[in-house]
């Protein structure tokens, strides 16, 4: 772009010079449709290497599949889900997802400060259930908060592009309480096992 600057005003100084020297108009006209020319040129230039920028064309492959790959090797996710990428320059792009978090993970990691509440609490649980309950979906959404900072710390480390993330909990199963479904005896004994390595993993 700076070189056909430069070129344009060479031209610009050369029509001028000659019609000057010759008291020929032609040459004065002649540099305006060079001049012309070349910014015609540019423009197609410019086009054909931004394109994908202009027209929002989704990131490679083989980069949201890599993205992906990191996300699902999280003890903390389940399944990534609706993954939208665009350019957003020449090195830059956004990526979205929706991302299934484990909450047997999170629960895992809050369980050694809140067991211990929940046993000073025994004698006046009836009293300190709700507050306890409601510290406790205040932590699990900062924890997730947490954990979605450090995703895409992670991200960001293997691709410094990554201008924009945006990771969007959705669980597959967002329609129900899970306790509906946990209290089933075969699913509360497979929630205990996850929670248990979980916490051996800590």
């Amino acid at each position: 772009e700076d070189g056909a600057a430069c070129l344009g005003i060479v031209l610009a100084i050369a029509g001028i010079g000659a019609t000057q020297a010759t008291s020929l108009p032609v040459f004065d006209s002649l540099a305006g449709v060079s001049i012309s020319a070349l910014l015609g040129a540019m423009g197609l230039i410019l086009v054909r290497v931004n394109h994908r920028f202009l027209l929002g064309h989704a990131v490679d492959s083989e980069i949201t599949e890599a993205i992906k790959k990191i996300l699902l090797n999280q003890k903390s996710i389940d399944g990534v889900h609706s993954i939208q990428s665009q350019w957003t320059g020449p090195e830059t792009f956004s990526y979205k997802a929706e991302v299934d978090f484990d909450g047997t993970f999170l629960a895992a990691k809050l369980m050694p400060r809140y067991q211990t509440e929940f046993l000073k609490a025994q004698k006046s649980l009836d009293k300190d259930l709700r507050v306890l309950l409601s510290w406790y979906a205040e932590d699990v959404m900062r924890s997730a908060e947490r954990e979605i900072k450090y995703i895409e710390a992670q991200i960001r480390k293997e691709y410094p592009g990554a201008e924009y993330i945006e990771l969007e909990p959705m669980s597959k199963d967002s329609d129900r309480f899970a306790i509906d479904d946990g209290m089933e005896a075969q699913l509360k004994r497979i929630e205990i096992e996850n929670l248990n390595r979980y916490l051996k993993s800590q």
